[in-house]
């Protein structure tokens, strides 16, 4: 009997112990677990609640509540403010027991993700490292998977997407080995999140890849836990992540181009979270819905949705401006298909602009690199629209210019015609009359003149001569010149020149010039093969070593110049 009440007042002094020790537990677990309700639903609630945290007299809760207020203004971008609140957490933990290691945790834990939002990944990763070798064996195991969870996170945005998945890995394998997993419901909810976590990082991989067809299988993972998650929430009854199997299905038929399949999914996502009042998640599920109406070309349908979601600023009020610039994305694709190109380059517009804007204010958590080279092939294709555009509006402009400019040319050239005509047959009648007058002096050439001052009977022999070589065209050679004309003819140069002056009234050169000069015209207007010659050829035909002198010597006469004359010509033709 005296072992009886023995062994009864050990039992009942363990089970006080274990009480005590489970009601401080939950104690530093209540309000833990408030805050995590509140911080992602009312920031401003949560910034209250820490200040509440902060007012106490207990140590452990000032310096959560230092943290998890820095934390709220982490995710709003706050640093300025959300760093000193961190040192002032830092600082109270050495004010806190030694035996609630999981405040210590948790303030690490929020410092970690603060990182995480500035996009200082290296930084955040060796701070998780650091609070994980702490709490190793130390904290709750809630805790530590927490810590191991948001270390794959981390590895996920800087794209080390294995390793990401490995570290899931080992959470659920520290859930499954946990003492207490089979009773405690937080740690098999959390065994749930991480079937759901690995899912979407296998498609994330498929995502980041997506070109690539040695990718293509993950997608095939990605479904495999998604069995498992829906599985497991069955078995285990927790209904926190039907809403996000359901949309992991409806995103692997996306990704799979089963449009029409995601959309019933989708739609299937989007009464849950209807009957659950999740204002973010449903705007959400409309979106994707929309996204398959765009694809399945309901365009009609998808245009609504887009619309009113930019008429009601959606996404401003969950600062989710990446989907705002998405919307109009899909508007300007709309609009483009319909070959409505003013409203389409509105809201191409609108999406370069917003997509810089989110790019630029971004959360780090919610921005994937991926995401930005997604952003980037938009933002080209929109480019190179704006250029067709612009080149097509070119195109139009210049035709109109061209078809005005055609009319008042072909005005301009009919008027010009009837002109060219008229100057032509007056060009003509002119040059008619100076070839006839040249024909004329040639002629005349062949005739003595009346009061010849010529008597002695040697000049006559020497004219005689002279119109002899005439009729034989050597003027038409390059030599023939006075000094080679003496020579032929037995005579000097210089009394040579004195008989053509005093016989024909002319200098030698002048006599020479009028020979060629009419000789080619004469030819040119029998021989029509000739006026396809090259001033240069004719010169040379005339008898000319020089084209310059062609050309003086036939305006000189002519009061045209040779190509002028052969214009002339095949106008005339």
């Amino acid at each position: 009997m005296k072992h009886f009440y023995l062994h009864r007042t050990i039992i009942v002094l363990i089970v006080s112990f274990i009480s005590v020790i489970s009601y401080a537990q939950n104690n530093v677990t209540s309000f833990i677990a408030k805050y995590n309700k509140l911080y992602l639903k009312n920031p401003n609630a949560a910034i209250s609640f820490c200040d509440q945290l902060i007012d106490s007299e207990e140590n452990d809760k000032k310096a959560f509540g230092y943290a998890g207020k820095a934390y709220v203004h982490s995710l709003q971008s706050d640093f300025d403010l959300a760093d000193p609140l961190f040192k002032k957490a830092i600082a109270q933990i050495e004010l806190v027991t030694q035996e609630k290691t999981d405040i210590k945790g948790y303030i690490f834990y929020f410092q970690s993700l603060r990182y995480l939002e500035s996009h200082e990944l290296e930084t955040a990763i060796y701070i998780l490292n650091e609070t994980i070798r702490y709490c190793a064996s130390n904290c709750s195991p809630l805790l530590e998977i927490k810590l191991q969870a948001a270390l794959s996170r981390l590895y996920s945005l800087s794209n080390k997407h294995f390793k990401a998945i490995e570290i899931n890995h080992v959470c659920l394998s520290k859930i499954k080995t946990a003492p207490n997993y089979l009773t405690d419901y937080s740690l098999q909810k959390e065994y749930l999140r991480q079937l759901v976590s690995l899912g979407f990082k296998f498609m994330s991989i498929h995502i980041y890849h997506l070109n690539e067809k040695k990718y293509e299988s993950y997608l095939d993972s990605t479904q495999q836990y998604a069995i498992l998650a829906k599985n497991y929430a069955k078995k285990q009854q927790i209904p926190d992540y039907n809403g996000n199997i359901i949309l992991m299905n409806g995103d692997i038929n996306f990704y799979k181009h089963n449009y029409k399949i995601a959309k019933q999914y989708y739609q299937e996502g989007l009464k849950i979270y209807q009957e659950e009042n999740r204002k973010k998640r449903i705007a959400q599920g409309q979106f994707v819905i929309a996204e398959c109406d765009y694809y399945l070309k309901n365009w009609t349908q998808a245009e609504a949705i887009f619309l009113k979601q930019l008429a009601n600023d959606t996404w401003s009020e969950f600062q989710l401006l990446d989907y705002e610039a998405i919307c109009y994305f899909y508007l300007f694709k709309i609009y483009e298909q319909r070959q409505q190109p003013q409203k389409a380059l509105e809201y191409a517009n609108s999406y370069a602009q917003k997509i810089e804007e989110y790019l630029k204010t971004r959360n780090a958590s919610e921005t994937s690199i991926s995401d930005i080279v997604v952003h980037e092939k938009r933002k080209k294709e929109i480019e190179t629209y704006v250029q067709n555009y612009d080149s097509q509006k070119k195109q139009k402009r210049i035709y109109l210019y061209l078809f005005l400019g055609s009319i008042l040319l072909t005005g301009t050239l009919i008027v010009y015609f009837f002109r060219v005509k008229r100057r032509t047959k007056r060009n003509m009648s002119l040059l008619h009359s100076r070839i006839e007058q040249l024909q004329q002096d040639v002629t005349k050439q062949n005739k003595p003149k009346t009061s010849n001052p010529l008597t002695d009977e040697n000049a006559l022999i020497l004219i005689e001569k002279l119109k002899r070589i005439e009729k034989e065209q050597w003027f038409l050679k390059p030599n023939y010149t006075l000094a080679t004309v003496a020579k032929k003819l037995n005579t000097n140069s210089s009394y040579l020149s004195k008989t053509v002056n005093n016989y024909l009234n002319l200098t030698f050169a002048a006599y020479s010039n009028r020979l060629r000069i009419h000789s080619i015209t004469q030819r040119l207007k029998e021989q029509k093969n000739l006026r396809n010659y090259t001033v240069e050829a004719l010169a040379k035909e005339a008898g000319y070593k020089s084209i310059g002198a062609f050309n003086t010597n036939f305006k000189k006469l002519l009061k045209v110049s040779p190509s002028q004359y052969l214009k002339e010509l095949k106008r005339n033709e």
